[in-house]
This record gives C-alpha cells, sequence and structure tokens, in this order.
C-alpha cells in the first residue's frame, strides 16, 4: 500500500486552514479534514491507475503550466526563477511538490477527458431531459409572514439576558488592531547591467535549454470498440477527414481528440514506436492502449533542432537582467529583515530604502481599501490579522515592483456589547425566533388538518400562480420553488422561505410540458458534460474497490479532534 504519513499530511492541512482562517478543531467537526485526506487519497488512486494505465506526462508539458503560472509574479525585477520561488512561497510547496501536483492534475484530466468521449446522449433522451426542464406547474399557495404572528406575552429582563448569553456571539465589538505597513518600491534599487559576454557564457553552459526534442503533429480518435476504430482508419484513407470519419462511424464525434504536438518521451511505447517511424500523411492504427483504440495521422514530423546564438540572445539578456535585477532585490529585501531582526524599526530603515510607512488605527477585519487597490488591502489585511505580536512580517510581494511588512501595534481584543446597549436589538431578534417558530408549528398543523380533510384549503383563501418553471416565478419566493417543482400533483406541502421571512403552504393543481422539444447543441453540451462528471465520480468510486483503503479514524480524532489544536 501507500501510506499517507501523519505528518507530511498534517503540514499541508495547517497550511490550508490557516489561509482559510479556520481553527483547527472546527475544521474537523465540520468533517473538512476529512474531506482533505479523501482528496489526497484519490489522487494517488489516479495516479497509480494512470500508472497501470501507461499514461505519462512529459516534462515539457510541465514546464509549460509552471511558466503559465508563474506569469503574474514576473515583472521587470522578477525574473522566472524568483517568480518561481514566490509562487512556492505562497503556496506552501516546494518546487518538487508542484511538479507532482501538476502531473497529477494534468493525469486526471486526461482520464476525464477519454470518459467523457464515451458521453453521448441519444436525442429521445435528451428531448426528455428537456421537456423536464420546460415543465410548468399551476400552485395554489396561501403565505403567511413571520411578523403577523402576535405573540402572547413578552419577555422579562432575565430571560432577555439568558437569550442574549446563549447568542453574545452575535453581539460583540470585533477585533481591532493599529498596525503598521511598510512598503518597499523595488523599481527605486538600482539595475545591475548585464553584457555580452554575460550572455555567451550563458548560452555556452546552458545548450540543452535551447534544443528541442523530435516531435509530430498528429490528429488522432480514441474508440473503445477495435471494429469501429477499423472502419474510422479505412475512411481516413479513403480521403475522408478524421472528424467526419468518427462521426459516420459512431453517429457523433466524441472520440475525435483533435490535433496535438507530441514527442517520443510523451507516449506510451505500442503509440510511439509505429507514429515515429511513419511519415507526414500515414494513417497509424488502429493501435491498442490501456486507453482503448487509437487511430492517428501523422501530419508533420519536426526534427529535433537547436537554436542558435543569435536567435536567442535578446531572450537571454531579458532573462539575465531579471534574474540580476531579482537578485538585487532580494539582496535588499534580505539586508531590511536583518536590520529588523536585530531591532531597528521601520522608521530608521527609511533613511536607507525606498520605504513607505503607512499606519493604520482601530484596523477591523472588514475594513475597506483607502491607499491600495481592494486586492493589495485584502493582502496586507490577512496578514496582519494573522499575526501573533509586534514582530515585523517578512518583506513578501504586494504587486508587482512592491514588497511589504506589517508589524503589529496595538490589539483590541473581541469584546461583547454591554446588555444594555444591546437590549433593542436583543429583543428583535428574541420576537423574530419566537415569532419563526410558532408560525411554524401553526403551519404544520394546518398542513396535517388539510391532509386529514378536518379543513378545507378554499376557507383559507388560496391565490392562483400559473406556469411556475425551474426559472421562477415572480409571485413566489425565488428559495421555495424548486420545492413545488418537485411537489406531486394535489398533495399539499409547507415550504419555508428565508427570502420573504414566512412560510407557504399549497398544493400543485396541474402539470404542463412542452409539446415540441427542439434540441440545441448548447443543451446536448451541457447534458453530456453533466454525463461526463457523473462517469468520472463513478470511476472514482470503482478505485476504492480496486484499491481498497483503510483510513485511521482514531489517529484524526486524536491529531484534530482535540481543543487544545489551533491552526497556527
Amino acid at each position: 500500500g501507500t501510506p499517507i504519513k501523519i505528518a507530511e499530511f498534517n503540514n499541508r492541512v495547517t497550511h490550508i486552514l490557516r489561509q482559510q482562517q479556520i481553527p483547527v478543531v472546527e475544521a474537523y467537526q465540520m468533517g473538512l479534514i476529512k474531506n482533505l485526506l479523501t482528496n489526497e487519497i484519490f489522487e494517488i488512486l489516479v495516479k497509480k491507475d494512470a500508472a497501470r494505465l501507461g499514461i505519462r506526462i512529459e516534462d515539457r508539458i510541465i514546464a509549460e503550466q509552471i511558466k503559465t503560472l508563474i506569469a503574474p509574479y514576473k515583472s521587470a525585477t522578477v525574473n522566472d526563477r524568483d517568480a518561481l520561488k514566490k509562487f512556492l512561497e505562497i503556496q506552501g510547496m516546494s518546487e518538487k511538490q508542484l511538479v507532482a501536483t501538476l502531473r497529477d492534475e494534468l493525469t486526471s484530466r486526461i482520464l476525464k477527458s477519454t470518459l467523457s468521449s464515451a458521453s453521448y446522449v441519444p436525442d429521445a433522451l435528451l428531448s426528455d431531459l428537456q421537456a423536464y426542464h420546460g415543465m410548468t406547474k399551476n400552485l395554489e399557495v396561501i403565505f403567511t409572514p413571520n411578523s403577523s404572528i402576535t405573540l402572547k406575552e413578552q419577555p422579562s429582563d432575565a430571560e432577555l439576558q439568558s437569550y442574549y448569553q446563549e447568542r453574545s456571539a452575535g453581539f460583540m465589538n470585533p477585533e481591532s488592531r493599529d498596525v503598521t505597513v511598510a512598503v518597499l518600491d523595488s523599481s527605486k534599487i538600482a539595475k545591475p547591467v548585464v553584457t555580452d559576454a554575460d550572455i555567451k557564457a550563458f548560452f555556452d553552459e546552458n545548450h540543452d535549454q535551447f534544443s528541442l526534442p523530435a516531435s509530430v503533429d498528429v490528429e488522432q480518435s480514441l474508440l473503445d470498440d477495435e471494429a469501429k476504430a477499423k472502419a474510422v482508419a479505412d475512411a481516413v484513407k479513403a480521403g475522408t477527414s478524421m472528424a467526419d470519419a468518427v462521426k459516420q462511424v459512431t453517429g457523433h464525434e466524441q472520440a475525435f481528440q483533435g490535433k496535438n504536438n507530441l514527442s517520443k518521451d510523451g507516449l506510451p511505447s505500442e503509440i510511439a514506436t509505429p507514429v515515429f517511424a511513419a511519415k507526414a500523411g500515414d494513417v497509424i492504427g488502429p493501435v491498442k492502449s490501456a486507453l482503448g483504440y487509437h487511430v492517428i495521422r501523422l501530419l508533420a514530423l519536426k526534427e529535433a533542432q537547436t537554436a542558435s546564438f543569435d536567435s536567442v540572445k535578446d531572450k537571454i539578456r531579458k532573462e539575465l537582467e531579471d534574474e540580476k535585477s531579482g537578485n538585487a532585490v532580494y539582496d535588499v529585501t534580505g539586508d531590511i529583515e536583518d536590520r529588523l531582526a536585530n531591532g531597528e524599526t521601520y522608521e530608521a530603515l527609511t533613511k536607507d530604502y525606498p520605504l513607505t510607512l503607512t499606519s493604520l488605527k482601530a484596523l477591523k477585519k472588514d475594513a475597506k481599501a483607502t491607499s491600495w487597490t481592494d486586492k493589495e488591502f485584502q493582502i496586507i489585511l490577512t496578514k496582519a490579522f494573522g499575526m501573533k505580536d509586534a514582530t515585523p512580517s517578512e518583506m513578501t510581494d504586494l504587486s508587482p515592483n512592491k514588497l511589504y511588512s506589517v508589524r503589529v501595534d496595538k490589539i483590541s481584543p473581541a469584546m461583547a456589547k454591554p446588555f444594555a446597549e444591546v437590549k433593542a436589538d436583543i429583543l428583535k431578534k428574541w420576537t423574530d425566533d419566537q415569532q419563526s417558530q410558532q408560525n411554524l408549528l401553526a403551519a404544520q398543523k394546518r398542513v396535517d388538518d388539510l391532509i386529514a380533510g378536518k379543513i378545507q384549503f378554499t376557507t383559507l383563501n388560496p391565490s392562483p400562480i400559473h406556469a411556475l418553471s425551474h426559472a421562477g416565478n415572480t409571485a413566489l419566493a425565488k428559495d421555495v420553488t424548486e420545492r413545488f417543482m418537485a411537489a406531486e400533483k394535489g398533495k399539499f406541502i409547507l415550504a419555508i422561505s428565508r427570502d420573504k421571512n414566512g412560510i407557504y403552504i399549497g398544493r400543485v393543481t396541474d402539470v404542463s410540458l412542452p409539446q415540441e422539444n427542439k434540441i440545441d447543441d448548447a443543451s446536448r453540451k451541457t447534458t453530456e458534460a453533466n454525463i461526463a462528471d457523473a462517469g468520472y465520480m463513478a470511476y472514482m468510486e470503482s478505485l476504492q474497490t480496486k484499491y481498497p483503503v483503510t483510513i485511521n479514524d482514531a489517529l484524526l480524532a486524536r491529531t484534530y479532534g482535540k481543543t487544545t489544536n489551533t491552526a497556527e
């Protein structure tokens, strides 16, 4: 088996909960810890099954994904390497963990894509589904707002005090903090010079970086039946396009995988060998793999090649400039952090570095941005309320050309508001709760009496609602629409509406289905996507049977169920 070590899992859990600001015990009680563990188990199972199926993600695809991820962190002073470092710091993972995560995600995507290729929906089924979604219902309802309930007695001060004590968390003055924010303008740090000799030396030392392996441009189809795959191959050899051939044989284009550029090390050997032995225009297959039967048409073969120095020197210059500028910024931030660690203040450092200080008094978690963009301020706010003492935080990225550090100068803890100050609010909340409870009891009795025939619905003067659909009707609260759309004809039901703060009692009097159901591409794609998702979930469940899993619930309870644990 493949054990998940509690120490490694706990590191990931702590990082996630710290980002979400959720206490560990609360996360355990809500089932979040179990969900995180389940997700990790499924990742391992998919990885195992992908290896069994021969699915491999080549390194160059991983590299391209990483470049996309770090692009927002690059700037004139931040090169690829430093951008990656920042990204990894924010995500709380190592480079090795990032590569493994991306490889697992891409593998899952390939498996899901393969499963979805079989998600064809017949017209008859699609027509029935559209009829269901186009269904309308006529109702008759009565509505009783909670506010219409008259309470016989008002609470005493003692009762309100008790009610307040039970719900004091809802009547709090929130925690506030006085903080100082130091922002470093990295654009004002001197930029190092890159010489032609530096560029040539880098090119000579990193020659392999500028070479591309041999690859092929192909279009392919993946089918689950050998006879159908052979029919597709024969049609393509006879001059039919791959997409049309698939549609002719299967009735749809789901098995057509489109065009791709592939290198030899990214393909299973049973496919790579015949593909790289073919010439442009050849049709290969059917070739059987663990995923099914492949039919491949070779569009072009691209030989391995190495870029010339002149073609890449400008790119190298920029990369080296970015790297040296990033190193300069890194050195400056390191100096600042060292001096702060030795007891110097932000105020003293402004003499030597391009630092701007901002003092924020009585800052609350729901404060709004003033001197920064909303995104920048949210980063600062999260940092400020995640700190435990007055030690300045490390210098980290705020936005391009800006790094920041936060110092907490004062913490004013959250405190319950005095009873006298919130007595009116408490009375209103108590009244709302009592009216809601009494309205529900009365509505439940009324529904029971209607079902038993003790009262007639007509005596309650119900209002008619015509042509209620899944999209709703202005005559009915939105949050009870699906409750009535799911109701049986003639059956009395009760529906609580939080939108309108009251209770509906009603019944369906008529159900209508559309006479004609025009099948459109958007509906077909949506339905097929939903079926593909369901198929993928079924596949995931099957993995648990194929690879038995045991969860140590006692260990989870000991680790996360104790009230002494915190996500610090």
